[in-house]
């Protein structure tokens, strides 16, 4: 079955190729052997977008939709490291009035939420690299007299301080803003903590930069504090590549749509 479904992509290939001038090398070459060195392991559905003449991975609803049924180890072809890039691509490609329209949207999908109604005590995020900005769910929760706090990098931790000012946050590690000093609260008596990701599937599951200093903190809230990722939709796949220590968010906002997760 394998072998009948190889023969067949190589056939879409040999088409592709014969109908297309450009030359089998570089990026499209890379493509190639990714997409092959998937399906060797053990990938149950790959759906292809041809206008673009070449493989390539794409989040869902967009050009390619990835559902492979289990874990891919992240140093296999398909894994994490190829999925973080190429999302981090697409995402770098918003331009500037795209990107704050985008986030605009999706911190409203947050901010008519819920979780965010009811909490009274939430942490946010200082973006960088096109991660969905929060500056807006910062004013309407002071506004409304939540007690917000940011986190700061301690180690191989994370520490979460009040803030009661954007104007507070100064770069810290990996250029981050941080907080200096404020009230620190752990993750388990915040209300909600919302989090940032390079990409996200529907079951709760994010891909980060690959340090876990968000997967440590999830992994020590309780049933009182939500979670809730913030991506566009450009980031939102149907499946990710999962490990043992990976966490899971309760849901996920975008431009379109509040997904609840493990419903």
């Amino acid at each position: 079955m394998l072998r009948q479904g190889i023969a067949v992509h190589l056939k879409i290939f040999v088409w592709w190729r014969k109908s297309s001038p450009w030359p089998v090398c570089g990026r499209k070459f890379v493509c190639f052997r990714v997409y092959i060195g998937f399906l060797f392991n053990h990938a149950k559905y790959l759906h292809l977008h041809s206008s673009s003449h070449y493989l390539s991975l794409v989040p869902s609803n967009y050009a390619f939709t990835l559902k492979t049924g289990g874990y891919l180890p992240s140093d296999e072809f398909m894994g994490k490291g190829f999925v973080r890039k190429q999302i981090l691509n697409c995402r770098r490609q918003l331009d500037l009035s795209l990107y704050a329209d985008l986030s605009h949207q999706v911190q409203r999908q947050l901010i008519n939420s819920e979780p965010f109604i009811s909490a009274r005590t939430l942490a946010l995020y200082s973006p960088i690299n096109n991660e969905v900005a929060t500056e807006h769910v910062f004013a309407v929760a002071t506004e409304l007299g939540k007690q917000v706090y940011y986190p700061r990098v301690v180690g191989e931790e994370l520490e979460f301080l009040e803030v009661c000012s954007i104007d507070e946050l100064m770069p810290g590690s990996f250029g981050v803003g941080e907080p200096g000093i404020g009230e620190k609260i752990s993750v388990a008596e915040l209300d909600l903590l919302v989090v940032p990701g390079v990409a996200f599937d529907v079951r709760g599951h994010r891909l980060g930069y690959g340090r876990g200093y968000y997967d440590r903190q999830l992994s020590r809230k309780t049933a009182g504090t939500i979670s809730v990722g913030l991506c566009f939709k450009i980031q939102l796949c149907d499946l990710l590549p999962t490990e043992q220590h990976d966490q899971a968010l309760d849901y996920i906002a975008t431009e379109t749509e509040f997904i609840p997760c493990h419903k």
